[in-house]
């Protein structure tokens, strides 16, 4: 029986749509045909199990997991899905390295902000002490902004960023709120399709890099 793929989201500032991140891109694979868990080890704020709350597009595919018992719950549920995503703290303590350290490749968002990418090239060395492929991901683009265009260009010149990227859009905010993913909340949208287009990447990231 084949095992999930796992992915770990990570980054050490809050606010860069890390959780965000990790339910779209759960949603994206699943309206590819994938089967996908959402793990959420983030005990002091879980968004990703708040999110899954709301409504009934998430029922039974985000799980609440404690770093301490991390390996175990993998262990047991990893036949159950194609991928299995890590939804992280926004902090490098235990959790985000355990996570790290689980995966089978890294994906590190990254909004238009100085702190932001500080803390992405962070989370890259925590990747690469993990001995695991990362991508970064520009994140919440607006690309008539300054910030924005300064974003896509690091990325650029890491050499190892996604060549999709995701917009800044309010239809985010309302869908999380929703408990929805993007394309059950609006369809055929600008980021909806954006997500999809991710999500097909992995896919075949996943068949280029991960052995």
């Amino acid at each position: 029986m084949k095992k999930a793929k796992i992915i770990a989201l990570l980054q050490q500032k809050g606010g860069s749509g890390k959780t965000t991140t990790a339910m779209n891109i759960a949603g994206g694979l699943r309206e590819l045909g994938y089967r996908v868990l959402v793990i959420d080890m983030d005990k002091d704020k879980p968004d990703a199990w708040s999110w899954a709350a709301k409504s009934e597009d998430f029922s039974g595919s985000v799980i609440q997991v404690d770093e301490k018992t991390a390996r175990e719950k993998i262990a047991e549920i990893r036949s159950q899905a194609d991928f299995i995503i890590i939804d992280t703290p926004p902090n490098f303590q235990t959790a985000a390295l355990k996570a790290a350290l689980l995966s089978d490749m890294v994906i590190i968002p990254a909004a238009p902000s100085g702190m932001d990418l500080s803390g992405l090239l962070e989370a890259k060395d925590l990747a690469l002490t993990a001995d695991r492929p990362y991508r970064l991901l520009a994140n919440r683009v607006l690309k008539t902004s300054n910030m924005s265009r300064s974003l896509l260009s690091v990325l650029e010149e890491e050499g190892q960023a996604f060549s999709t990227y995701i917009p800044q859009s309010v239809k985010f905010v309302e869908a999380e709120a929703a408990g929805l993913y993007i394309g059950e909340y609006a369809p055929q949208s600008t980021v909806h399709i954006q997500v999809k287009k991710l999500s097909r990447e992995i896919v075949e990231l996943f068949e280029k890099v991960v052995a």
